[in-house]
């Protein structure tokens, strides 16, 4: 609910722009913005002044990637280089795994088969417990 047109407030104002102007002067290197007044204050630079600062940082840049003081950011060929790899080795991973329990899956099925009158431990009555003495005859 908009609270103007509900109390019947117009508006009859109307914005008018000029155009804006800015005087400029380049002093060496610099860009500086001089107003009416002779105020000065430096706003840029040159282009040649700043590919000269390009090219020193670089260098700079170059010369400590050599150093290994940085290292640069990974292309995405590289990224994508990387992952790829990754990827393959935990493929191979799995498999080995994988090979590693069906291994184990036929070591205890073929010992299974073979012990089949193994009992669990644990579930034998301890001697001389509630019995009538029969299930100790055979040690003693």
């Amino acid at each position: 609910m908009s609270g103007n047109m509900n109390l019947g407030i117009t508006s009859s104002s109307v914005l008018t722009t000029y155009p804006q102007t800015m005087t400029c002067i380049v002093d060496g290197t610099n860009i500086i913005q001089v107003d009416f007044y002779g105020n000065r204050q430096k706003v840029g630079v040159t282009q040649s002044a700043y590919d000269e600062l390009e090219k020193i940082s670089n260098e700079y840049y170059n010369k400590l990637v050599e150093l290994k003081v940085i290292t640069p950011p990974k292309t995405s060929e590289e990224i994508q280089q990387e992952q790829t790899q990754l990827m393959a080795d935990m493929l191979k991973e799995m498999q080995n795994m994988k090979r590693e329990i069906e291994v184990l899956k036929n070591d205890q099925s073929t010992s299974c088969s073979t012990n089949a009158e193994t009992k669990p431990a644990g579930h034998e009555p301890p001697c001389g417990s509630m019995g009538d003495g029969d299930e100790c005859s055979e040690q003693g």
